[in-house]
């Protein structure tokens, strides 16, 4: 039995509990999570003082620390003036840890201005709420012979009043600093790999429901009132021309980010994720409210102020995406709103995977392999042109000091002191999910069954992507910075589908156009008519249906459909 039914026998039902069982999951570690500090990112400092402790971040410039035991102790000073943008004034003893603010000059002159006083480190803390890493070009690195540590705005504010506060007739205080060796096997890692499968897989099932259900005669669909499937005119068919262009225009906008990117553009992009999540969420509401409500409330209408009659299950699934979308927006910087980030960009992420589409492998076949040199070029290449790396600076949120939220996001479990999270950007998801949702488009217009077919090994060669990503990180195979897991998704999935494609000999067929006849290679358009004829007598006898595209919620219950 070829399809969704063959692995879940009620696609509607399988979200339901996979959706009940991730949500278990985050609660329980958001309660785990909760008193997280702000955190920094790896390698890890302990800031020892006394019988108490910080933990900050070693920069990629600087003297480095042992990677054993730890720093003989430094008397802590604070600048004077406290940005050190200029030459410090005041006594700071010989060998001392120097605390500086971060922001008004760069790095380099901060360094600079603590070095002349004969310091022997450097900690450097937030303007803003949260940590941050410091990071340069290898210039500074060899100009630079102090230990330089990053710490949040709260650490900074800490270790200042310590200074200030400690008694004249008693040794200043003092800070030694330890690296911490972690674990590269985290829960939080594994959490995050699930979510991303789980996206990809998904989005691939509920684009193949939707492909079987645009097949079927007008009078199985859907009455009107209720949802029905995205017909032809909601779902967006990349061509190889727009590949290119997609790619041209990702690079325009990630540059004019990393020169304008200020809190004003900031906050639009935040605008425009609330907006796109929040019809993400409702349309992902409004399919689990078909399974869960009983049928007579499904076909039922509200009439409402300015909009007239609008679906039950439409008002319901806003009433309750509103309102999260709210909370995250105006909480986002709290330990636990990474949950409803992470469940709003996965709504959100599902409805692209839905409504956006790839024609044939011809077209994964340019768009992936210039988004893999886009991923190497922004992160490994830009820094030699522009200073620093373009991509990574865009993530942090420039001159924002918060990073995007266009990202899934999920606290460290085995070291939750740390406040440290394991991030991976929606295009990571997205991007290599449109070939497994070509994947399972395929399979079903070809007639083969799951185990044959090539949605499960493009799926696999995901999964294996990610690994392969994570393992860059922690081994820091390119260097300390992010890194760009398209440089290791690309072959596993592309690479997976055309290896497996040409060893078939089913390349030249899988390189057409899916939505037109074939007669070669995978098979013919009678073996797929009759596939699609099993498959539709099935679904309609279930009377399964499954949730429509990109369409808006609240509109007259009498529109067959909307957008």
């Amino acid at each position: 039995q070829t399809g969704c039914d063959s692995v879940c026998p009620n696609l509607g039902d399988c979200m339901v509990h996979v959706l009940g069982w991730i949500c278990s999951v985050l609660a329980w570690q958001a309660l785990r999570c909760a008193a997280a500090p702000e955190g920094c990112g790896p390698p890890y400092v302990a800031i020892i003082f006394g019988d108490d402790f910080v933990i900050g971040s070693q920069a990629n410039f600087g003297r480095d620390l042992p990677t054993k035991g730890t720093t003989p102790p430094s008397i802590l000073s604070v600048a004077s003036p406290l940005n050190a943008c200029s030459s410090l004034v005041g006594t700071i003893p010989a060998g001392a840890a120097v605390l500086v603010q971060r922001g008004h000059c760069s790095f380099q002159t901060k360094a600079a201005m603590v070095q002349q006083t004969g310091a022997a480190a450097m900690l450097v803390f937030n303007d803003q709420p949260g940590c941050f890493r410091m990071s340069s070009n290898d210039s500074l690195e060899a100009e630079v012979g102090l230990e330089c540590i990053s710490i949040s705005q709260t650490d900074g504010q800490r270790l200042g009043d310590l200074v200030a506060e400690a008694p004249p007739d008693r040794d200043p205080p003092a800070v030694a600093f330890q690296l911490l060796e972690l674990s590269p096997l985290d829960g939080g890692s594994l959490l995050l790999l699930v979510m991303a499968v789980g996206c990809v897989v998904g989005g691939g099932l509920w684009a193949g429901q939707d492909h079987l259900l645009q097949c079927q005669p007008i009078s199985a669909q859907p009455a009107a009132g209720q949802r029905s499937h995205p017909t032809k005119e909601d779902i967006s068919t990349i061509t190889p021309k727009q590949a290119i262009l997609f790619v041209v225009l990702s690079s325009t906008m990630l540059l004019l980010m990393f020169y304008f990117l200020n809190s004003v553009v900031f906050y639009v992009l935040v605008g425009l994720f609330c907006m796109a999540s929040t019809q993400g969420l409702t349309v992902l509401l409004m399919a689990l409210l078909e399974v869960t409500l009983p049928a007579h409330l499904q076909a039922g209408s509200m009439n409402l102020p300015f909009l007239g009659a609008c679906p039950v299950t439409g008002v319901a699934a806003t009433s309750m995406a509103l309102p999260m979308v709210v909370v995250w927006a105006v909480f986002r910087q709290s330990s636990w709103a990474w949950i409803l980030q992470d469940i709003m960009g996965i709504a959100l992420m599902l409805m692209v995977l839905r409504t956006l589409r790839l024609g044939s492998l011809k077209v994964a076949c340019i768009l992936l392999p210039l988004l893999f040199c886009y991923d190497i070029f922004w992160v490994f290449i830009s820094p030699l042109i522009f200073g620093s790396s373009v991509m990574v600076e865009v993530a942090e949120g420039g001159e924002a000091h918060e990073p995007l939220p266009m990202l899934l996001k999920v606290p460290w479990m085995s070291h939750p002191e740390l406040g440290g999270y394991s991030m991976l950007g929606f295009g990571d998801i997205v991007l290599p999910g449109l070939l497994v949702v070509y994947t399972r488009r395929a399979d079903l217009v070809f007639g083969l069954k799951l185990v044959q077919g090539y949605f499960m090994p493009c799926s696999i060669g995901y999964a294996l992507g990610l690994v392969l990503t994570y393992a860059a990180l922690w081994f820091s195979w390119f260097g300390d910075e992010g890194q760009p897991a398209l440089l290791y998704l690309v072959p596993s999935t592309l690479g997976t589908v055309v290896g497996l494609a040409a060893c078939r000999g089913q390349l030249r067929t899988m390189m057409g156009d899916l939505d037109k006849p074939s007669t070669d290679g995978v098979g013919s358009r009678g073996g797929e008519a009759a596939f699609m004829d099993a498959e539709l007598s099935r679904t309609s006898e279930a009377g399964e249906g499954v949730e429509a595209g990109e369409q808006t919620a609240l509109l007259p219950a009498s529109h067959d459909r909307t957008r």
